[in-house]
């Protein structure tokens, strides 16, 4: 028998092995046993996906990271890289670097290669540092960066800079001179010197007339002395030392390790010394430093006058990561939840107070504490009274039993007297005394044992999530109350003052017997729980206030902890268990305008899902997708055009496991763009980068190179020992492996891409026809001619035929033009008639419908 089957449409996408039998589905003949590296279009065909343009290495490669969105508007949008402790900023494809700040006069980071005399700095202001004597990099100790300065009195080695009017501070004598050393010897050295002359100056030496282990800092103005000295014993040989001098126009300042030692009025003024600028010596009298030195900076700001704690990381710098510090350990990063507006995001937390980071440039970014105000707060008790020391400012309290615990700490308490006002507990000292600042005034200061304890505390728990509806700020759902909604005052999103009035805060327990997981909204505000989800409404006027507040079971399909996606009418959400993901929309069969209903979008491959999801994100250009990366690090996508019945799944392989996915628009606001962070191993060890998909390029882990033509590319560390694809000026060239960072070009070229090779695959389901003389399922089948119908593309096998591309007369060498059209090949031979398409080139592929002629 001759048949000539035809499919024009993908759209099924990948559907799970359990129906490869199921020729009677209509959804069986547009879809695939596989699609692997293909993206469904939502016009039916498949292309091969974006691949994965490398950006740079997670801060701490050993923890996994979390990529969250922050779009500030269409031209600023950001990727944060939220890792254990920190958070990194990226934008228009790269990550935001630190600068110096202005009040940096002079930064030497004691960076570089080992042995070398190049000394840089990286205030905003260069200067040029020049080398003496031995002076030079040393990577054998190092405070911060992997390196620092070495210096050897024997070989009278030090630093200059030129006199400058930067490190002219007679004006205000507002300064901060600091370094980490580590000395050698105790013996008497000059860490940092300027003069006019013998007569004047000022210098920072180690162990001088003070006793060994001294740290003394002395001005000189035409013979008039002022030093100030710490004790014999203040440092240590072969030990880290942080020492800073600091003049704050009235007072100087010496502090060694963060510890304010001496301080003294102002008697002899810091002036507008003329000389060269010397680290690591006073070269009248020759008097020189041994050991080392690390991050030396100079400043024109007092940077303390009280105890700090010592830096624990570099200076900021040009060409080093922004970043800032959070609370959030790498096991907390799943359960961050997260909503913006504008400049600012809220992020909530169970275990964490509920904070807002918020951005006023490019590398100006705050993470801080709410301070929600007017509560809100637990029920009316009398079990404790307690005393204020006072009904204003910064006051004590005493309770008459067992009360405070340390997680109280930045917690509200409310006390009536003869009226009610409340108090932000600043520390515990024990269970029955704590400090507080009052914040709405006491009525009184005597005992009172009428209270109220604030709803949110490191003893009661905090919001899990928010959001905002009907211009409030809705939080939900902490570890004392699970199944309850806060509102802020419509407007004020960190007021909570109850009342009875349309615009005033409120707080609702909904009926579940499950805590609230997420709310989302859609006309309503939605409510999901472990046992289903909840929509909450203003009742007949649809408007929620204090006094008009209706909560209904919406569907009773339990949610997984992860947020929902709001995708046009619906929210798309993630089953309890990881696997099934819902769309959660309005009943379109429904007289009445609040039925939902949650049909499954995985049905058709729920193997597609196995092990679990970790993150999802919506990509709403060019093509509609929702992209989930799986727990064992494969990425999954999801076409999703439900009124056009494009509904269809694939799975996304690269050589690394994905671990987190988010979308942003591009730098020009085109499309929506796809970031991962990678998981890789390299030259055998593990590493973890940030990548984003490149439409224009088809490797993964890729970088590109544009200029004059080169033999050879650099600068690809990130994948040594690796075997990479190249296409160099259009051509794609033979395979390289990375050695020493470097990959060779030949022939030259002047645009060039390179990265980790994959494949793109797509296997057909088995073509089933029934007809008057029975069905062909189960008998052999060959194609005898077979077309792939492709759209812009360069290089396929079909069940293993090579597609021959190459225009008849091109030259070898010249880039093979894309091409649109059908292709064919012929006697496949017997099978069960399945056809299978593979794409292996880092060139576009774009395959539109299969037919051909096959018999059985």
């Amino acid at each position: 028998m001759r048949l000539r089957p035809l499919q024009t449409s993908f759209t099924g996408g990948e559907i799970a092995p359990r129906l490869f039998e199921r020729s009677d589905l209509a959804k069986y003949w547009n879809s695939l046993e596989t699609l692997e590296n293909f993206v469904l279009l939502p016009y039916g065909g498949v292309a091969r996906r974006s691949g994965l343009h490398f950006v740079c290495a997670q801060k701490t490669e050993t923890r996994k990271a979390r990529l969250i969105p922050f779009q500030f508007s269409t031209e600023q949008a950001y990727i944060i890289e939220a890792g254990h402790t920190y958070f990194r900023f990226y934008m228009n494809h790269g990550q935001i670097q630190a600068t110096a700040d202005a009040d940096t006069v002079l930064l030497l980071h004691m960076n570089g290669v080992d042995g070398s005399q190049t000394f840089t700095d990286d205030s905003i202001t260069p200067h040029t540092p020049v080398a003496h004597g031995t002076a030079q990099v040393d990577t054998d100790q190092n405070k911060f960066g992997g390196a620092s300065g070495l210096f050897d009195a024997a070989a009278e080695s030090y630093i200059s800079v030129p006199d400058h009017a930067d490190f002219d501070f007679s004006a205000d004598n507002v300064f901060t001179i600091e370094a980490n050393i580590r000395i050698s010897a105790l013996q008497t050295s000059c860490l940092v010197r300027q003069e006019t002359d013998n007569n004047n100056f000022f210098h920072v030496y180690a162990t001088e007339s003070f006793g060994e282990g001294s740290i003394t800092f002395s001005v000189r103005n035409g013979g008039n002395w002022q030093t100030l000295s710490s004790a014999a014993g203040t440092i240590s040989v072969d030990t880290w030392h942080h020492i800073r001098i600091v003049g704050d126009g009235t007072n100087y300042y010496l502090f060694v390790d963060g510890e304010k030692l001496v301080e003294q009025a102002i008697t002899q003024s810091m002036q507008n010394f003329t000389g060269q600028l010397i680290i690591g010596a006073n070269i009248t009298p020759s008097i020189y430093y041994t050991g080392w030195m690390d991050e030396l900076r100079i400043s024109d700001a007092a940077r303390s006058t009280a105890d700090f704690e010592p830096p624990t990381i570099e200076y900021p710098l040009t060409g080093t990561a922004y970043e800032i510090e959070t609370p959030y350990l790498e096991v907390d990063l799943p359960r961050l939840k997260y909503f913006s507006s504008f400049d600012t995001m809220y992020i909530f937390h169970p275990d964490h107070a509920w904070r807002k980071l918020t951005r006023t440039g490019h590398a100006t970014w705050s993470l801080d504490v709410v301070d929600h105000t007017n509560g809100p707060w637990l029920g009316e008790k009398t079990d404790v009274a307690f005393t204020p020391s006072a009904t204003t400012g910064a006051i004590t309290i005493t309770a008459d039993g067992a009360f405070f615990l340390a997680g109280h700490v930045g917690a509200l308490l409310r006390l009536y007297t003869t009226a009610w006002g409340y108090v932000k507990i600043t520390g515990v000292t024990d269970a029955t005394h704590a400090a507080g600042t009052v914040v709405n005034v006491l009525g009184g200061a005597g005992a009172t044992s009428k209270y109220q304890e604030g709803a949110w505390s490191g003893v009661r728990g905090y919001p899990s999530s928010g959001c905002f509806n009907e211009e409030s700020l809705v939080a939900i759902a902490n570890d004392n109350q699970p199944q309850t909604v806060w509102a802020s005052q419509k407007g004020d999103y960190e007021n909570f003052l109850l009342g009875a009035d349309d615009d005033d805060a409120f707080i609702y327990t909904i009926p579940a017997s499950n805590r609230i997981l997420w709310p989302g909204t859609i006309r309503e505000l939605i409510l999901g729980t472990g046992d289903g989800s909840y929509n909450m409404t203003g009742g007949a006027d649809d408007y929620i206030s204090p006094t008009n507040v209706r909560v209904r079971p919406s569907m009773a399909i339990g949610a997984m902890d992860h947020a929902p996606i709001p995708v046009n009418n619906s929210l798309l959400f993630w089953q309890k268990g990881g696997r099934k993901l819902r769309e959660l929309t309005h009943d379109p069969n429904s007289y009445y305008a609040d039925t939902y209903v949650a049909p499954d979008m995985s049905l058709l491959a729920d193997h597609i899902t196995e092990g679990g999801i970790k993150y999802s994100a919506w990509q709403q250009e060019p093509n509609s997708v929702l992209w989930t990366n799986r727990a064992d690090g494969v990425l999954l996508s999801l076409t999703y055009m439900r009124r056009e019945e494009v509904v269809g799944w694939a799975r996304h392989i690269t050589d690394g496991e994905v671990e987190s996915v988010a979308v942003i628009p591009d730098p020009e606001d085109k499309f929506n763009e796809v970031w991962a962070t990678v998981k890789r191993t390299v030259d055998g060890n593990v590493h973890r980068y940030i990548e984003y998909m490149d439409p224009d390029m088809m490797v993964d882990s890729g970088i590109t190179y544009s200029g004059a033509n080169v033999g050879s590319v650099s600068g690809i560390g990130h994948l040594e020992g690796k075997t990479v694809d190249i296409v160099a000026d259009g051509v794609e060239y033979a395979q390289e492996e990375v050695i020493g960072g470097e990959v060779t070009i030949d022939p030259v070229a002047g645009e060039i891409q390179l990265g980790l090779p994959y494949t793109s695959k797509l296997v057909t389901m088995k073509p089933v026809v029934n007809s008057e003389g029975g069905t062909t399922a189960g008998l052999p089948k060959k194609w005898a001619e077979c077309w792939a119908s492709v759209f812009e593309t360069s290089g396929l096998t079909i069940n293993g035929e090579i597609i021959d591309f190459r225009p008849a007369g091109l030259p070898l060498g010249d880039a093979i033009p894309l091409y649109t059209g059908n292709k064919t090949v012929s006697q496949l031979g017997w099978n069960d008639g399945r056809i299978t398409i593979e794409h292996a080139q880092p060139l576009p592929c774009t395959i539109l419908s299969i037919f051909g002629v096959l018999e059985t």
